[in-house]
C-alpha cells in the first residue's frame, strides 16, 4: 500500500497487464471535505488533495498487476465548520486468486459519527440516523474500473420561502425585526445557516429574502418527516414604524405522498413577543383581517414534491386617498364611529409637546408689607383626545369605540397608554408676595402626532392624510404659571394699611407673628388624594388662601397696633418733656 505524497511510475510492460481504477470524490450542498487521507495500491499514479471546498471534486488514479485499489476518509464540514462525522469510500477492482470467475470490482462508502470519546462509529442505518450520505455511481470497461463518490446531504423533505417587500408609487414599503423559527436545526436564511442569536432580518424595500427548512434525520420533526418554518416582521412604510406585522409559514411534509402547505397573516401587534416584553406587559399581536396592508403567497416545486417553495408578497392594500378636510371628516365620521367600523388610525411621526388652552384659576391678594401669603387652588384633569379633520370628529372621538382604535394604535406604535380624560383632580399652592396680586394660571400638556385614517366607507378602502390625532400627554399632566402684580389702592377697597415708620429711635421688642411659610415651589402638584370623573375639559377654581389670608392680616393687624401704641407714647412723652 501507498499513502498520500508518494508517486511510483511503473514501466511500460507493467502497466500493460496493470488494473486500474481511476475515482473522483465530489461535494455537494453546504459541505466540504477536510482532513483528508488515502491508502492507494502499490502503483497509484494520482492522489486526490487533503481538503475539498465546497462545490468541488477531485480525482485518484491506481494501478496495480493482480488488484487495484484506493481507500479515502474525510471529515465532513458544513459552512466551514467541522462535523462530528466523517466519509469513508473503497473502490478496487483486479483478479485476486486464481479462479476462472474472471476480474471483480466492488465499491463501498460509509458514513462515520464519533463517539463521546470521538472514535469514529460506523452508522449501519444511514438512511434513518445520518444528516449526511455518500452515493457512488460506476463503470466497468476494458481500460479499468471508474467510481465517483459523491458527499452530500441527506434531505428527506425541504420547505422553502421567499418573502418580499412590495412597494407602490405612493409609499415605500420595508420589513424589519425579522424572526425565524423551524423545529429543523437545519434553517437557512439568505444562504447562512440561522442560529438562535441570529441579527432580526431586514428586507428593503423592493427586495427580498429567501429561507429554506431542511428535514434531514436526527435533526428534528423526524417523525413528522416534517420541514416548516415561521417568520414575521414588522411593516414599515415611508421609513415609519407602523402598527402592523406580518407573519407566515412554509412546510413540506413527507408521508405516503408531500403534503405542502402556507400562510401569511397581518397582525396588529407583535406576534412573537420577548419574554422581556410579556413580562413588561405587552401582549401577543392578534390577526386582523382589515388593515393597509396584505400578505398573499403562492407555492410551487423547485425540484420535485420533496422540494418545495412558497413565496410571500407583502404590500399596501389599494385604497382611495382623501385630501379634501371637509369630505375627510364626513367619511370619517360615517366610516368610524361606530363600534363595529372598520377604522384604523396609524402615525407617521413621533408624538410632539404641544400646549393646551392657558385657563386662569383665580387670583389672590396680600396687603401686608412684609409676611407672604399663599394662594391654593384644584385643578380637575378633563383632557379630552381631538383630531384635526373637524371638530365634529374631534367630539365623536369622546365615544369608546372610534378612540380606543386610535388609542391602540398610538399604544402599540410607541408603547405608551392613552385615555379621552384623565380625570384627577390635583391641588397646587403658590405664593402670594406682600402687597402684590398674584394671578394663576394653569397650561395642560397634550401630545400631537400626525398620520393617517384608514378605513372602509361604502364597500371601498379610503385614506384621510395630514390627520393630526391631540391627546393628554400620560407623563405630564401640564404647568403652572402666574403674574405678580403690584397691589393698587383702589383694588383693595380701601386705605391700605399704613408702611412702617422708620424714624423712631426708640428701642422696641415686638414679638413677631406667625409667618405662613409655602412650602411648595412654583408650579409643584400636591396630589388631592380625591378622585374625579369628567368627560369634558373643566376647571374648578376654589381657593384655601381664604383661610391663609385671615392668619396673616391677623397677624399683621396684631403687629401694626402694637407698633402705632409704642409711637404714640413716644411722641405724648416728647410733648410732655
Amino acid at each position: 500500500m501507498l499513502t498520500a505524497g508518494m508517486v511510483l511510475v511503473p514501466s511500460a510492460a507493467q502497466a500493460a497487464a496493470d488494473y486500474r481504477v481511476d475515482g473522483t470524490v465530489s461535494v455537494q450542498g453546504n459541505l466540504s471535505l477536510i482532513d483528508g487521507s488515502y491508502e492507494l495500491s502499490e502503483r497509484g499514479t494520482d492522489f486526490p488533495a487533503t481538503n475539498i471546498p465546497v462545490g468541488g471534486m477531485d480525482d485518484w488514479q491506481t494501478t496495480g498487476p493482480k488488484i487495484a485499489e484506493g481507500k479515502f476518509s474525510y471529515r465532513i464540514a458544513e459552512f466551514g465548520a467541522p462535523t462530528k462525522y466523517t466519509v469513508r469510500g473503497d473502490a478496487w477492482f483486479g483478479h485476486p486468486s486464481l479462479t476462472p470467475r474472471g476480474n471483480e470490482y466492488d465499491f463501498v462508502c460509509n458514513v462515520y459519527k464519533d463517539d463521546a470519546a470521538g472514535n469514529p462509529v460506523l452508522i449501519t442505518d444511514v438512511e434513518y440516523k445520518s444528516p449526511y450520505k455518500c452515493a457512488a455511481a460506476h463503470e466497468v470497461s476494458v481500460h479499468g474500473y471508474f467510481v465517483d463518490f459523491d458527499v452530500m446531504p441527506q434531505i428527506v423533505a425541504t420547505a422553502r420561502g421567499v418573502v418580499t417587500a412590495v412597494s407602490t408609487d405612493d409609499h415605500a414599503l420595508s420589513l424589519k425585526d425579522g424572526v425565524f423559527s423551524s423545529g429543523n436545526k437545519h434553517l437557512i436564511v439568505n444562504g447562512q445557516l440561522r442560529t438562535a442569536d441570529a441579527t432580526p432580518d431586514t428586507v428593503a424595500s423592493g427586495a427580498s429574502t429567501h429561507f429554506a427548512a431542511f428535514m434531514r434525520p436526527t435533526e428534528g420533526n423526524d417523525s413528522l418527516k416534517l420541514a416548516r418554518t415561521d417568520f414575521s416582521y414588522h411593516i414599515v412604510e415611508d421609513g415609519f414604524d407602523t402598527q402592523f406585522w406580518v407573519a407566515g409559514k412554509s412546510q413540506n411534509q413527507s408521508a405516503s405522498r408531500y403534503e405542502r402547505d402556507a400562510a401569511c397573516d397581518i397582525y396588529q401587534g407583535n406576534p412573537n413577543p420577548t419574554q422581556e416584553q410579556i413580562t413588561a406587559g405587552i401582549q401577543p399581536g392578534k390577526i386582523v383581517k382589515f388593515s393597509p396592508y396584505t400578505c398573499d403567497w403562492s407555492g410551487a416545486n423547485v425540484s420535485g414534491r420533496g422540494d418545495w417553495e412558497a413565496t410571500f408578497n407583502v404590500g399596501v392594500r389599494q385604497y382611495t386617498t382623501l385630501t379634501d378636510p371637509a369630505q375627510a371628516a364626513e367619511y370619517l365620521s360615517k366610516g368610524c364611529t361606530s363600534t363595529d367600523a372598520e377604522c384604523i388610525y396609524f402615525p407617521k411621526g413621533l408624538p410632539t409637546a404641544v400646549d393646551g388652552v392657558k385657563t386662569s384659576m383665580g387670583s389672590q391678594q396680600n396687603v401686608d408689607y412684609e409676611l407672604p401669603g399663599s394662594m391654593s387652588f384644584i385643578y380637575t384633569d378633563s383632557r379630552a383626545a381631538t383630531n384635526s379633520m373637524s371638530t365634529t370628529v374631534g367630539v365623536l372621538f369622546e365615544a369608546s369605540a372610534p378612540w380606543a382604535k386610535v388609542q391602540t394604535s398610538l399604544s402599540l406604535t410607541y408603547g405608551i397608554s392613552t385615555t379621552v380624560t384623565t380625570a384627577k383632580s390635583t391641588t397646587y399652592t403658590l405664593p402670594v408676595p406682600p402687597r402684590k396680586t398674584v394671578n394663576a394660571f394653569f397650561t395642560p400638556a397634550y401630545q400631537q402626532v400626525s398620520g393617517e385614517f384608514f378605513f372602509e366607507y361604502a364597500g371601498q378602502y379610503f385614506r384621510s392624510t395630514s390627520s393630526t390625532v391631540t391627546f393628554p400627554d400620560p407623563s405630564n399632566q401640564g404647568r403652572v404659571s402666574s403674574e405678580n402684580v403690584p397691589l393698587q389702592e383702589h383694588e383693595y377697597g380701601g386705605a391700605l394699611p399704613p408702611a412702617p415708620v422708620t424714624d423712631v429711635k426708640v428701642p422696641v421688642i415686638v414679638k413677631e407673628a406667625p409667618v405662613i411659610e409655602n412650602k411648595t415651589p412654583l408650579g409643584e402638584v400636591k396630589p388631592a388624594g380625591t378622585e374625579a370623573h369628567s368627560d369634558s375639559l373643566a376647571v374648578t377654581g376654589s381657593s384655601s388662601a381664604l383661610i391663609g389670608g385671615v392668619a396673616v392680616l391677623g397677624g399683621a393687624g396684631l403687629f401694626a397696633g402694637l407698633f402705632l401704641m409704642i409711637i404714640v407714647r413716644r411722641r405724648d412723652e416728647a410733648r410732655s418733656s
